[in-house]
Parts: C-alpha cells; structure tokens; sequence
C-alpha cells in the first residue's frame, strides 16, 4: 500500500467546503443505517458530550450532518408519498 504524500492530502481553499469532524473513527461506519441516525436529540446529546471533553475536531460534525441527510431524504420520501 502506497503511503501518502503531504502533498496528497492538500486542502482546496472553498470557502464553502467544511472540515468535518471523524474523531468517531470506526463508529462512523454504517452509522446512517443504525437507529441512533434517526434520532436527532440522540445525536446532538453525542455532539455536545464531545464538545464538552474535548473530543470534537472540526467545523461539522460528521454524525449530525449524516443524521440531517437521512433526514432530509425521509422528508423527500414522505413527500412523493402524498
């Protein structure tokens, strides 16, 4: 396996683009399909204990933005529904 350079891991200067926290690790794998994603006060209780020890590295949590996906495609689903 190629190990990789600084140069890979350049950051694109987007002001739109945001630097999403991962300190979750292996806990964000799959983490769409579990029930806590669908429980947004589940997920913000895990963001503000992160916050608060000092875990949370970033400017967007990676697990609230996942949880507000799954949210916004139940609603679209909701609404082809009717």
């Amino acid at each position: 396996m190629r190990k990789k350079k600084i140069e890979d891991l350049k950051v694109i200067s987007d002001p739109e683009q945001k630097i999403f926290c991962t300190e979750c690790g292996a806990d964000l794998d799959d983490f769409s399909f579990t029930d806590k994603a669908k429980d947004m006060k589940l997920v913000l209780e895990n963001f503000n204990r992160c916050k608060t020890i000092g875990k949370f590295k970033g400017e967007q949590c990676s697990k609230i933005f996942i949880a507000n996906i799954n949210d916004d495609l139940a609603s679209e689903s909701f609404d082809k529904d009717l």
